[in-house]
């Protein structure tokens, strides 16, 4: 049985649309992660699911019961939906110790005394702030005070943990941190937790699946690795992008060879492709693509080897354990991310080798992926390499041989 059941979801606030026809399951024990830019609509949905935000359309489920009918304006009350939330402030009652914050879902429910202190010193060190249990929040470090909110959302052991973009109040370190106690409660607790976030690397360290929102809709749900290795179109591949995962862009055309097979031109590349697809969007009079391709996909060395792309070295970023370079080939700049330090200096000739394997192809009108079409392992950009006589722009990329 699903933990969460969303069909059709509709929210307005005001005269604005905000979700737009969201369809969802997430199963029962998984760790699913809203992902999207600010404004796209994943916290309403967030706040919807526990009952803050009424639905104007669609169905929610939470464990086989419907909670939420917009289209027959049902709505069961938050409380009754065996749920907690973790908001970006941690809301803790400043005049209350932590061990009191913590007890409070416990003493509304009307639990025993020794139940209370039982359960409460148990969330309290899940956290591992048991010994912080007579202190009030004002004496706690930011950290400290996110391991409360978290404790005292667990203390009642619901079966669904909603959390709103926690750690965004935290410094890098203690984000790091707190991204390992997460998955640690996770794995610990077994309950079904729904995270908001607009970091990509919180999502991809945490979540069993991710879902990706723009605009008011989900437009790919998939696995951490999957979404970051073939994501669904341009506009989400620009947006883990945006996140310190520069995604290199090179504009590039595919074509039909005289034998029906197909092949891929660049200024920087140029490979024989693997078709796996119907290839209706690709015609013999060329398709327009947008090549993308990860910064330590790029290979970056001295000399040169057969595929190997002449460049040269733009500006160097040493940061201790990696090095970022960007370098100019083709005519197009391009970011190369390599481990530990670089002996690169500016206006430094060298060569760059990339991973065909790695390439994403993008429909340049559509945005979308080019899925099942792939370049070969062989690359196309050294001395042997097949030309397409047939064609006009069959030529090499420029500089791809000493």
């Amino acid at each position: 049985m699903s933990a969460i059941e969303l069909r059709n979801i509709t929210v307005n606030i005001g005269s604005k649309q905000v979700l737009r026809g969201i369809d969802l399951n997430v199963d029962k024990g998984e760790f699913m992660t809203f992902l999207g830019p600010s404004g796209c609509g994943k916290t309403t949905l967030l706040r919807t699911i526990a009952g803050l935000q009424q639905a104007n359309g669609g169905t929610i489920v939470l464990s086989g019961k419907e909670v939420a009918n917009g289209d027959t304006a049902y709505h069961l009350d938050s409380a009754k939906r065996g749920l907690n939330l973790v908001f970006q402030s941690y809301a803790l009652w400043p005049h209350m110790t932590v061990f009191d914050n913590v007890a409070f879902g416990l003493r509304i429910r009307r639990h025993s005394k020794s139940e209370i202190r039982q359960k409460v010193m148990a969330a309290l060190h899940k956290v591992r702030i048991g010994e912080l249990a007579e202190r009030y929040p004002g004496e706690l470090s930011g950290g400290q005070q996110q391991r409360v909110a978290i404790a005292r959302a667990i203390v009642t052991e619901p079966e669904l943990l909603l959390l709103d973009e926690p750690l965004s109040n935290l410094d890098a370190r203690l984000r790091v941190e707190m991204r390992a106690e997460l998955k640690r409660l996770h794995r610990e607790l077994g309950a079904t937790i729904i995270y908001v976030t607009h970091d990509q690397q919180e999502a991809l360290t945490l979540s069993s699946r991710i879902a990706v929102f723009f605009e008011g809709k989900i437009v790919q749900v998939d696995r951490p690795q999957a979404l970051y290795r073939r994501p669904a179109t341009l506009t989400i591949a620009d947006f883990f992008g945006s996140g310190g995962m520069e995604m290199n862009h090179v504009e590039g055309r595919i074509g039909l060879t005289g034998d029906g097979s197909l092949y891929l031109s660049s200024p920087v590349c140029s490979f024989a492709l693997d078709a796996q697809m119907n290839t209706d969007n690709v015609t013999t009079k060329e398709t327009a693509v947008t090549i993308t391709i990860k910064p330590e996909h790029v290979r970056l060395q001295r000399h040169y080897v057969p595929g190997a792309i002449a460049c040269q070295v733009d500006t160097v970023f040493p940061a201790g354990s990696e090095t970022t370079v960007t370098v100019w080939a083709g005519g197009r700049l391009l970011t190369v991310r390599m481990l530990g330090d670089a002996e690169y200096e500016m206006g430094d000739n060298a060569y760059i080798l990339l991973s065909p394997e790695h390439l994403n192809l993008y429909h340049g009108e559509t945005g979308e992926l080019l899925d099942g079409l792939c370049p070969c392992s062989v690359s196309s950009t050294n001395n042997d390499a097949i030309h397409y006589s047939n064609h006009p722009n069959h030529l090499l990329a420029e500089g791809s041989t000493p």
